[in-house]
């Protein structure tokens, strides 16, 4: 259905959104310049998918980050849904992409193009971007994990870099090093 005033939309047409709540996978209630068509050969089930991994991660890493052509960005969980639009996003910009994820992700990681991939269960993520970031680190973390990630997240950061924190999943709790934040001018 379509709202009285609404000119750009019919009922039928295939779309897909974003709202900040309440929203369930077939239906969602927003205005009529927020919805996308779904792109043909894309199925309306895997369309409603798209907008929240893409556009969180979008702002991530462009919006909030500044993630430009040439910077280095640290995803992680960088086989999740937010993970794979983000390092996608960053290919897309020409920007360079360190990706951590579990071991048995790292193939699908590298397949979407990631320049660096650390197992974090077995590998030092702030190692690694040291190392391909020639001891600068990242301009840009995009964090889904939080919790014990914060400190290492800070050391792995470039100076002037800015972390982004999308999601709690290692804990929304922990004792952190403001000190080390500081000398960055990070955000």
């Amino acid at each position: 259905a379509v709202g009285a005033r609404v000119r750009a939309w019919r009922p039928g047409d295939q779309v897909m959104g974003i709202v900040s709540g309440g929203a369930y996978a077939q239906r969602l209630v927003l205005h009529e310049r927020q919805a996308v068509r779904v792109p043909s050969g894309v199925a309306l089930a895997d369309a409603a998918a798209i907008p929240e991994v893409f556009i969180t991660a979008w702002d991530a890493l462009v919006l909030q980050g500044g993630l430009t052509s040439g910077r280095w960005a640290l995803v992680h969980a960088a086989a999740s849904g937010v993970g794979t639009a983000a390092v996608q996003i960053c290919r897309a910009l020409g920007a360079r992409v360190v990706g951590t994820c579990s071991a048995g992700k790292v193939a699908a990681v590298w397949a979407l193009g990631a320049d660096v991939v650390v197992d974090h269960q077995s590998q030092d993520f702030v190692a690694a971007t040291m190392e391909a970031t020639g001891g600068r680190g990242a301009d840009v973390v995009l964090d889904v994990v939080g919790g014990a990630y914060l400190d290492r997240n800070v050391a792995a950061l470039a100076p002037r870099g800015t972390i982004v924190q999308v999601g709690v999943m290692g804990g929304g709790s922990t004792t952190f090093n403001l000190a080390a934040l500081m000398p960055k001018r990070a955000r």
